[in-house]
C-alpha cells in the first residue's frame, strides 16, 4: 500500500457531520462531485459556480465569474487505488497544461489552480490529524511544500509561480501565488 491509499484508508467519518448536515450549496456541489457518472467537465462547471457565489475570496470570485480556474480532479478512486506516482503524474499534468495555457492562451487561460479531491470518504471525514496528513500529502505530490510557515507562525503556507506573457512587449513574467486548502469539513463549524 502507497502513502495515499494509506493516510486514505485512515481516515474516518466526522459523527458531528450527521446532527449537522452540509449547507444547501454543499450539498448540491457534493451530489455532483461524488456522482461517479459526471463528466470533469460538469465537475469544473459545479465548483466554478460554487467559488462564483459562495467563495469568500474576491479574486477568486472573479477568476470563477470569467472561467479563469483550471481545475484539477482527483476522484475517490484515484486517491484510494493509485499510486502515489500516479497522483503526482495527473496532478503535474494539469499543472503544466494550466501554466501552458495561462502563458501562451492569454484570453482564456487561468489565472487560478484549484486541486479537488471529488471524494464522498474526503468530504464527509472527520476534521483531524488524519485528514491534515492525507491533506498535506497531496499537496506534496502536488509539489508544495507543507512545513513552511507565514510571518505569523499561525498558518502552514506554500507557494508557487506563473509566468505570463505581457501582452505589450512579449516578456514573460512570473507571479508567486501562494496554496491554500479548503477543506468542506469545514462547513457550518464556526
Amino acid at each position: 500500500m502507497n502513502a495515499t491509499t494509506e493516510l486514505f484508508a485512515r481516515l474516518s467519518g466526522d459523527a458531528w457531520r450527521i446532527s449537522h448536515p452540509f449547507s444547501d450549496d454543499l450539498l448540491q456541489a457534493n451530489a455532483l462531485l461524488h456522482n461517479s457518472a459526471a463528466t470533469e467537465e460538469e465537475m469544473a462547471e459545479c465548483v466554478r459556480l460554487w467559488c462564483q457565489r459562495r467563495q469568500p475570496c474576491q479574486f477568486g470570485k472573479v477568476a470563477a465569474s470569467e472561467g479563469r480556474i483550471h481545475f484539477c480532479f482527483l476522484s475517490e478512486q484515484a486517491v484510494s487505488t493509485w499510486s502515489d506516482e500516479e497522483i503526482a503524474e495527473k496532478i503535474a499534468e494539469e499543472k503544466q497544461l494550466w501554466k501552458q495555457r495561462a502563458a501562451f492562451d492569454p484570453l482564456r487561460g487561468g489565472h487560478s489552480f484549484v486541486l479537488v479531491v471529488a471524494s464522498h470518504t474526503v468530504a464527509f471525514a472527520e476534521p483531524a490529524q488524519n485528514l491534515r496528513a492525507f491533506s498535506d500529502h497531496i499537496l506534496e505530490l502536488a509539489g508544495w511544500e507543507t512545513d513552511r510557515r507565514g510571518a505569523r507562525r499561525k498558518n502552514t503556507m506554500t507557494s508557487d509561480f506563473l509566468d505570463l506573457k505581457h501582452p505589450s512587449d512579449g516578456g514573460f513574467y512570473g507571479f508567486r501565488f501562494n496554496a491554500d486548502v479548503f477543506a468542506c469539513a469545514g462547513d457550518e463549524r464556526w
